[in-house]
């Protein structure tokens, strides 16, 4: 499957700041299985990305996630060029996990 640089939406294009060939290592799937368990503790019922999919390096859809989330935190932390590569990788799960459950479950899902 191709991911498409430009999208088009309402009649607007976009250009795609992620990168759609971002190769999902193990550790950065396991890095977001732990974010997703820690955001999905308190509420049994509600299932992560990571508990419903298999682990593919190859995850297109995850790795423009990945891409987008890491993009936007080093745009966005300003501390985010201290943290060592296992920091980073923590807090980049973190938002791709948030940024999964948004679009599973909408926005209210983080407000609880």
């Amino acid at each position: 499957m191709t991911i498409p640089s430009i999208i088009n939406i309402n009649g607007e294009q976009y250009q795609r700041v992620g990168s759609s060939n971002l190769q999902v290592t193990l550790e950065m799937w396991e890095a977001v299985e732990k974010a997703e368990q820690r955001l999905y503790r308190d509420d049994m019922g509600c299932h992560g990305y990571t508990d419903v999919m298999h682990y593919d390096h190859n995850d297109t859809y995850l790795g423009e996630i990945w891409a987008n989330c890491q993009l936007s935190v080093e745009n966005t932390d300003p501390n985010y060029s201290t943290y060592s590569a296992h920091a980073e990788k923590v807090v980049v799960a973190k938002r791709v996990a948030a940024a999964l459950a948004v679009i599973a479950f909408g926005p209210e899902f983080l407000l609880k």
